[in-house]
């Protein structure tokens, strides 16, 4: 029955796109009577309707063509009239030509009333029994539901006041509760409905694994710095930038104390001492061009001191700089400025510089006793890089595939330093010098992967889609399932059709269908 239902409103439609039109009946005479039809609204659709005045006085015109005035609402969607009407002892009436045949049905097109005698008995369209006509005012009309399965389109919505009347054309009586007599209206306007919006729940069932496998760690405990994996950061000639300004080799910058390395922020002891002329100095360590990382997790305990202009960080930063800065990209592990009781974590690229630094969000803070041993990480890969501390993922930054936006799927080295002064942490004063960050370990976990990756974007927002998500239908989809080296991708089903054969680097798409169950979108 609502299939059978559902073509022939299709029908209908095709219809009226072939400009079928009919005539609907109308009314050319004026109310006779001080009571009038003031004006009519709807809640519940898509964009706030506006009350429509109809009219101020008595003696007006019966009926009125209002169709230029459009109200927007889905189907399924909840309409609640809202007629407002100077006088007593009438009924409002709402209609909506569904099949658009130029006709409004009493059975099912007649979606509203507020009363009418039927056997004897007044009811409303809710089925409510009435005591009389006069309990059932125009402002009484209840609420109505659009049927889920109307189609899109423009539909004839027609508001009526009368008397005892399901009768669209109103009560026509010669003598006697006629429109004409009593200050009846009928007004037309057009329904513009949408199709339902159903939500569908993204399910995504593959045989792709991951496990981080702790591959590599220095333990800092030898009392040496192994020079196969780090080397003491130089400080540059000239040009130094913010960080570098009072790096230094010097060896009071640095210490083997409890299994820990310690990078110092000291006061120049002297010229003659250190053979530097700076005023201060601070230990940093790299390894770059010995040891790099790329797809897998890196965590770093450490503790600091603090002091007034004291910056200490764990960063990183490509092997391949050819892009330049900050193009080429840099993971901020941890920050730490002056006395601060939090420290920052941030993304830096072109994308996050020139473009958006907040969408994807590239950059977090969080508290954090930094005098105590934490654990800093991130965890690298192609498709998302996530900070962490203390083994809490507090980002996570996604490949969106934009321009200059994900620099950070590659080969990235390890900078651990304390450093002095700069335009962001302010100058240093001296007070509270040495200042010193403790590094216990460095820990590199590798992520062994089996099985094809898989990728599911909205080609709308371009945004990426988790298993559980809900999408609404018709949302097209981009599925891409890159196999990892070693394996071979079984299959890729789409709504159940296999399309292991078609997927290339483009990826796959699939659009939702009209259906009330659950799309499992893929399996792999």
């Amino acid at each position: 029955m609502r299939k059978s239902y559902f073509l022939l409103l299709m029908m209908f439609s095709v219809l009226t796109s072939m400009n079928v039109k009919a005539d609907y009946c109308t009314r050319t005479t004026s109310s006779n009577s001080s009571r009038y039809l003031s004006s009519v609204a709807f809640t519940g659709g898509t964009y706030e309707f506006s009350p429509l005045t109809i009219a101020s006085s008595g003696y007006s015109p019966i009926y009125y063509n209002k169709t230029s005035k459009v109200f927007y609402a889905q189907a399924g969607a909840t309409i609640t009239p809202q007629i407002v009407y100077e006088g007593v002892w009438m009924q409002g009436y709402v209609y909506i030509d569904y099949d658009n045949d130029g006709e409004f049905n009493t059975n099912n097109e007649l979606v509203a009333h507020s009363g009418y005698m039927q056997n004897g008995v007044w009811r409303n369209s809710k089925g409510e029994q009435l005591a009389d006509g006069g309990v059932c005012p125009p402002s009484s009309t209840p609420s109505f539901i659009i049927p889920e399965d109307i189609p899109s389109g423009d539909y004839r919505m027609r508001i009526k006041v009368d008397w005892d009347s399901p009768d669209p054309c109103g009560r026509t009586t010669a003598t006697g509760n006629s429109m004409e007599q009593n200050g009846g209206a009928i007004v037309d306007l057009t329904l513009r409905l949408s199709g339902l919006v159903r939500n569908y729940e993204i399910t995504i069932n593959n045989q792709y694994t991951s496990e981080y496998k702790l591959e590599w760690e220095e333990q800092f405990d030898k009392g040496t710095l192994d020079e196969t994996i780090w080397t003491k950061i130089e400080p540059y000639e000239s040009g130094n930038p913010d960080w570098r300004k009072n790096i230094s080799t010097y060896d009071g910058c640095f210490d083997f104390i409890d299994g820990n390395i310690v990078l110092r922020g000291i006061a120049n002891p002297g010229q003659a001492i250190t053979g530097d002329t700076r005023s201060y100095l601070c230990g940093g360590i790299e390894s770059l061009g010995k040891k790099s990382f790329s797809n897998g997790r890196i965590e770093i305990r450490a503790k600091t001191s603090s002091a007034q202009g004291a910056w200490p960080a764990l960063w990183m930063m490509p092997e391949d700089q050819s892009a330049g800065w900050p193009g080429c990209g840099e993971i901020d592990i941890f920050e730490h400025l002056n006395y601060d009781g939090f420290v920052y974590q941030t993304l830096h690229s072109n994308y996050t510089y020139n473009v958006s630094k907040e969408s994807p969000l590239s950059h977090i803070t969080e508290s954090v006793n930094v005098a105590n041993y934490n654990t800093y990480g991130v965890v690298l890969s192609p498709d998302t890089t996530k900070l962490m501390v203390n083994g809490n993922v507090t980002m996570a930054y996604p490949n969106t595939g934009a321009t200059d936006q994900y620099p950070y799927g590659k080969e990235f080295y390890l900078i651990l330093d304390m450093q002095l002064g700069g335009s962001w942490v302010g100058s240093v004063t001296g007070a509270d010098l040495p200042v010193e960050m403790y590094l216990d370990w460095v820990k590199f976990y590798k992520n062994y992967e089996q099985g094809g990756k898989l990728m599911v974007k909205t080609l709308e927002n371009n945004s990426i889609v988790a298993s559980g998500t809900t999408v609404p239908e018709n949302t097209v989809l981009l599925i891409t399932a890159t196999p990892v080296e070693g394996y071979e991708l079984e299959q890729l089903l789409i709504n159940e059709e296999d399309v292991t054969a078609q997927h290339n680097s483009s990826g796959s798409y699939a659009y939702l269908p009209e259906s009330d169950t659950q799309i499992n979108i893929c399996n792999l």
